[in-house]
């Protein structure tokens, strides 16, 4: 019993994975819209690494009340090498799976 409800949450969990994966795998782009708020906020941290992460004129003064996102995918982007663009497409559908 114990195996076969593992196997069943394996399953789901990947069915969810793909489920989420596929608007973004068929477009190219992220699939939230939240995502791209927070894809430029990445960015300007990338890029000017010196950046205040409480600084609103730099960050645009509401996604940055939450640096744990922005820290969170600017570090698995450095990490992983991928782009912060790749890095909200999968990342965050990987990320809101396993939430």
């Amino acid at each position: 019993m114990r195996g076969r409800a593992a196997v069943v949450l394996a399953a789901v969990v990947a069915a969810s994975l793909v489920l989420r994966a596929v608007p973004t795998l068929s477009s190219g782009e992220p699939f939230s819209l939240d995502a791209w708020p927070l894809i430029r906020d990445a960015q300007v941290i990338m890029r000017s690494p010196s950046v205040r992460i409480w600084n609103d004129s730099a960050l645009g003064g509401y996604n940055n009340r939450w640096p744990g996102t922005l820290l969170i995918s600017v570090t698995y982007s450095l990490v992983s090498g991928a782009s912060i663009i790749d890095t909200y497409r999968f990342f965050g559908p990987f990320a809101a799976v396993l939430s």
